[in-house]
């Protein structure tokens, strides 16, 4: 064998002796519908032991809202709140977004606006806790640390008093979540059409069945959402009572209607 040959040979070990973990490694990185995934959140003080009164946690300080991935722990969504909401004659109007979650029982999920000025989150239905928001003295929060009681559809809103449609990032800080259930890092529009009093079930295609106790879980009413997308891209939708399912995708980016 000569010299040059040899060389060869020797570099293609060492090449393979690189890929081989790194293929390893990917395959371990595939994580079953069920399997729990564990997260870094931002950590919860040693004092913040309040109850929750009157639908709301109370917190003694302000929680710091993460910087984004890869220098912090927090998944960022690029958003803008239209929507407009007048609470009354005497106060300023406020512009929404009604973001879709799908969580597995016992998830726990941190979520931030930024900015946070003048903003707040709430959630329906509530946590585990009974809080649906958080306050810090007495001012509603710009975060919300949701555990979730239950397998289901969640609806986060994300509120400003302005005037003005306001851009805004959500932030999103997985704790505790399933590999069906974990966030991807990436949001998409859905739209749902029904008669104002039908409630739509709707959810990955991975987390539901026909069981009618677990599609009421997912129900929610119809309307324009920016949904927090997870790994499974086929989604199912029915108007409850389910009759017919209707399958649809849905991927980053994408705006969707869907008339179940």
């Amino acid at each position: 064998m000569s010299a040059s040959l040899r060389h060869a040979v020797r570099c293609a070990a060492v090449l393979l002796a690189c890929i081989s973990p790194l293929r390893a490694g990917a395959q371990s990185r595939a994580v079953a519908d069920t399997e729990i995934v564990r997260g870094a959140g931002v950590p919860t003080d040693a004092d913040d032991t309040a109850a929750t009164r009157y639908g709301k946690h109370e917190t003694p300080r302000g929680v710091p809202t993460p910087a984004c991935r890869p220098r912090g722990v927090a998944l960022c969504l690029a958003d803008t709140a239209r929507r407009v909401y007048a609470v009354n004659c005497c106060a300023p109007d406020e512009r929404q977004t009604d973001w879709l979650v799908f969580a597995a029982a016992r998830d726990s999920i941190q979520f931030f606006l930024r900015p946070s000025m003048g903003g707040y989150l709430r959630m329906s239905p509530a946590s585990a806790s009974g809080a649906s928001a958080e306050t810090s003295r007495a001012v509603d929060a710009s975060w919300l640390r949701a555990r979730f009681p239950a397998l289901g559809s969640y609806v986060f809103t994300a509120a400003f008093e302005s005037e003005m449609v306001i851009p805004y990032e959500l932030r999103v800080a997985p704790v505790i979540t399933t590999g069906a259930s974990q966030p991807i890092g990436a949001a998409a529009s859905l739209t749902l059409r029904a008669k104002r009093r039908t409630l739509i079930a709707v959810a990955p295609h991975s987390m539901i069945s026909r069981d009618a106790a677990e599609m009421k879980s997912f129900a929610v009413k119809p309307g324009t959402y920016r949904v927090l997308l997870v790994r499974d891209t086929l989604y199912t939708a029915c108007a409850l009572p389910c009759v017919h399912l209707t399958i649809f995708t849905l991927k980053a980016g994408e705006a969707v209607a869907v008339a179940p």
